[in-house]
C-alpha cells in the first residue's frame, strides 16, 4: 500500500481509489478490478430513482430522467439520453394509468431528445388524441409522417381526417384466427373469436381485444402504441408484425 500512502500525503487533485481483493488470484482479479475501476470512474453515470419514482403518478421522473442526463451529458462531454424506447414505454404506461401529466411530461421529453426520430411525435399524437385535442394530434402525427412515412401512421391520421364505419363480420375476423409463433421468443399464442370479437391470448398475460382499424390492420382496445398488421396470402394469414411501446415483434402463423 506504499503507492496509496504516497498519494494520500501528496493530494493534487486526482482522483483514485484502491481496493486490496483478499479472496482473489493474479488470474481472477483483472475482471472484477476492472468492472470496479469503470464504477469508480463513471460513478455519475448510475441512475438514482428508486421503483417509487417511476410509479408515480406524477411527472417527477421525467424530471429527475432530464436533470440526470444533462450531468451525463456535462461529465461525458457529449449528448447522452435515456433510449427513446424506455421513455416511449414509460409514456404510454402512464397514459394507459390516465396519469396524464406523467404521460405528456415523458413524451415531450422524448420529442426533445430525439427530435429527429418519427416515432416521438407518433406517440406524442397518440397522447393528444386520448386527450380530445385532435387538431394538434393530425398536426403531430404528420410531423412524423414528414419524417418517415409509415402506413401504420398513415391510417391512424386517415382514421382521423376520413373516418369509415367498419363493419368486420364474424367471417371477416375468422381468417385472422389461429396460433401464431413469436418468433422473438418462440412462444405460442392464439387469435380466437369470442362473441363476434377478435381476441388476443397471449400465455401470462390478460387477454385483449384486437379492433380493426383497416383491412388487415388491427389495434387492441383500450390501449394507444399498438398496432397489427397481418400478413396474407390471399385470405389465408402467413404472419403479423407487432408495432408496440416495448418493441416491434412478428409472428408466423402456425396452424387453426
Amino acid at each position: 500500500f506504499k503507492l496509496d500512502n504516497f498519494l494520500q500525503a501528496n493530494k493534487n487533485g486526482l482522483l483514485y481509489a484502491h481496493k486490496f481483493y483478499a479472496t482473489e488470484r493474479h488470474n481472477t482479479v483483472p475482471l472484477i478490478s476492472e468492472y470496479d475501476g469503470l464504477r469508480f470512474i463513471f460513478d455519475y453515470f448510475f441512475l438514482d430513482a428508486t421503483e417509487k419514482d417511476f410509479t408515480d403518478s406524477t411527472a417527477l421522473i421525467a424530471s429527475k430522467l432530464k436533470k440526470h442526463y444533462a450531468n451525463v451529458s456535462a461529465k461525458m462531454g457529449y449528448k447522452n439520453a435515456a433510449p427513446a424506447s424506455l421513455i416511449n414505454y414509460l409514456g404510454y404506461a402512464a397514459l394507459g394509468n390516465k396519469q396524464y401529466n406523467k404521460a405528456e411530461a415523458l413524451f415531450t421529453l422524448n420529442m426533445e431528445w430525439y427530435p429527429e426520430s418519427s416515432h416521438v411525435y407518433d406517440a406524442y399524437a397518440d397522447y393528444l388524441l386520448v386527450r380530445k385535442d385532435t387538431s394538434n394530434a393530425v398536426l403531430h402525427y404528420k410531423k412524423s409522417l414528414q419524417l418517415k412515412n409509415d402506413v401504420a401512421i398513415q391510417q391512424k391520421l386517415q382514421a382521423i381526417t376520413n373516418p369509415q364505419t367498419l363493419n368486420f363480420s364474424v367471417n371477416d375476423l375468422q381468417k385472422y384466427a389461429g396460433t401464431y409463433t413469436l418468433e422473438a421468443f418462440q412462444l405460442d399464442i392464439s387469435l380466437e373469436i369470442r362473441n363476434g370479437k377478435l381476441w388476443a391470448i397471449v400465455p401470462g398475460q390478460a387477454d385483449e381485444e384486437l379492433q380493426p382499424v383497416s383491412e388487415h390492420v388491427f389495434t387492441i382496445k383500450g390501449k394507444q402504441g399498438y398496432t397489427i398488421t397481418f400478413k396474407m396470402n390471399a385470405d389465408k394469414p402467413k404472419s403479423f408484425t407487432s408495432v408496440q411501446p416495448e418493441g416491434t415483434f412478428i409472428a408466423v402463423f402456425k396452424n387453426r
